[in-house]
């Protein structure tokens, strides 16, 4: 069994996989495995994906039909021989002391959810940015509820034990957008010891061409799904209360970055009909009035910033 199961969802990205998959066989650890999931792309990938399996033992090529992000990494969980799991979007690359620092962190603390800083970068040429992960104490979101506001939604910054979802049977929700959001802070919430490395060992691609995290469509209401699914299973677990006030906030960070997509849209329609069901799904937190650790200044800032937001893009 290798310590890292890394598991690559690939579609469309002929482009960046060489060098995303270069990044992973370069890993200054080397015990780990590679799962190359082709989800039904129509380029050309496959021809990458065979040559990795045939020079490196360590890449295994794996083929399904199109089903979306959630369900390639899905398909890769049930076929992972892992101890702990990685996630890399393969228009991404990593520094080659990933595996390295995950390793140390779960020797050296016992971790079985382990988060990292990334580095942005952009095909535009824009000056690359470090995202700096809030870092706060306490090993679980029943020591410090806190976490939630520190870790972040996405899945590829982070290493987790296997356990965390083969115990539990957590898996991504095929067909959405947000699914990171829907997964992220479920897993968090059986994580027995949580640590963060304060290095930037992601080089995530904000800005290049097709990315889906840049479109605007009726997917967007996939956040208020999402959102939803996340609040649904801290009741189901008993956390909503301990954990209420953190939740809230993160569903208004979530709603808020939503909503900048959306009040550019041309569609008025449409635009409308997202910021309502918005202020309809926060209604079930009215009774949550106080966010603990912001100040009353951040407060009326992120309820004015909402506010003002949707009412000045309506007017057009």
């Amino acid at each position: 069994m290798p310590e890292f199961s890394v598991i690559v969802p690939i579609y469309n990205v002929e482009a960046y996989l060489e060098r995303c998959l270069n990044s992973l066989k370069n890993q200054t650890f080397t015990d780990f495995e590679v799962l190359c999931v082709n989800d039904g792309s129509p380029a050309n990938e496959q021809f990458i994906i065979d040559r990795f399996v045939k020079e490196d033992e360590r890449f295994k090529g794996l083929t399904k039909p199109n089903g979306g992000l959630s369900d390639a990494r899905n398909y890769g969980i049930e076929r992972a021989c892992g101890t702990y799991f990685v996630f890399v979007d393969s228009d991404d690359y990593v520094n080659e002391r990933l595996l390295e620092k995950y390793h140390e962190m779960h020797v050296k603390c016992g971790s079985d959810y382990v988060v990292c800083d990334y580095l942005q970068v952009y095909a535009s040429g824009a000056e690359s940015e470090v995202i700096r992960m809030k870092k706060v104490t306490g090993s679980s979101i029943i020591e410090n509820p806190e976490l939630i506001d520190a870790v972040g939604n996405c899945a590829w910054n982070k290493c987790y034990h296997r356990d965390l979802f083969m115990k539990t049977g957590i898996r991504y929700p095929k067909g959405y957008l947000y699914e990171d959001l829907g997964t992220s802070y479920v897993l968090l919430a059986y994580a027995k010891k949580v640590s963060f490395i304060d290095e930037a060992l992601i080089y995530y691609g904000v800005d290049r061409p097709g990315n889906i995290s840049t479109k605007v469509d009726r997917r967007l209401f996939h956040v208020i799904d999402m959102c939803q699914k996340v609040w649904d299973d801290y009741q189901t677990m008993k956390l909503s209360d301990l954990c209420a006030a953190q939740l809230v906030l993160l569903f208004r960070k979530n709603l808020v970055s939503a909503l900048r997509k959306a009040v550019v849209c041309p569609d008025k329609k449409f635009k409308e009909e997202f910021i309502h069901s918005c202020f309809d799904f926060m209604k079930q937190f009215n009774k949550i009035d106080k966010i603990p650790f912001l100040s009353k200044k951040d407060e009326l800032i992120y309820e004015n910033r909402l506010a003002c937001l949707c009412y000045s893009k309506l007017k057009r």
